[in-house]
């Protein structure tokens, strides 16, 4: 799905701690598939589609196995602070945390056009800050001027969205 972001979505949303977590730790359960409370590489091994996740199509199945290696490898050497050859649930927030905050930091305050996974924290990260923004509109708010702020955002966010599902269906007609 195409949608929105900037760094300060990203950064908004691994600031609320709660969703955050939440959100974390769902994806947690699901790559736990034993229940013992802490992954192993088996359990990470070449499904990467939780971490953020862009949509990524490898060229071949050795780019893929070797680009999956090497994520193992990174993860492990960087959050296995024990060197048990797992990671727990505490570790794995730290992880997602620090992956977005570095897509953040590349991102910027600029909103780009991003593809992303339908259930990645990326697209979790879009439904808090569109949450929180509608949400924001509902309450109303003390300031006139924050309200038509949060009003523009809301209304460059799905004019955008509407402005590339009509360049998909474009290209894709062609």
């Amino acid at each position: 799905m195409m949608v929105i972001i900037d760094g300060d979505m990203l950064t908004a949303f691994i600031g609320d701690s709660i969703a955050f977590n939440k959100c974390a730790d769902q994806r947690f359960n699901i790559l736990d598939k034993d229940g013992d409370g802490v992954l192993q590489r088996s359990d990470l091994r070449g499904r990467y589609e939780w971490s953020m996740a862009f949509e990524y199509e490898p060229q071949s199945e050795d780019e893929e196995a070797r680009a999956a290696k090497e994520m193992d490898d990174s993860i492990f050497e960087r959050f296995d602070v024990d060197q048990s050859g797992t990671i727990d649930q505490e570790g794995f927030r730290q992880m997602l945390s620090e992956l977005m905050l570095a897509v953040a930091r590349g991102i910027g305050s600029t909103p780009v056009s991003v593809l992303v996974e339908e259930d990645s924290m990326m697209m979790k990260a879009y439904e808090h800050e569109e949450a929180r923004v509608e949400g924001k509109l509902k309450r109303g708010s003390d300031g006139i001027g924050e309200k038509e702020e949060a009003m523009m955002k809301l209304k460059k966010q799905r004019n955008s969205k509407l402005q590339m599902e009509l360049l998909q269906t474009v290209f894709l007609q062609e």
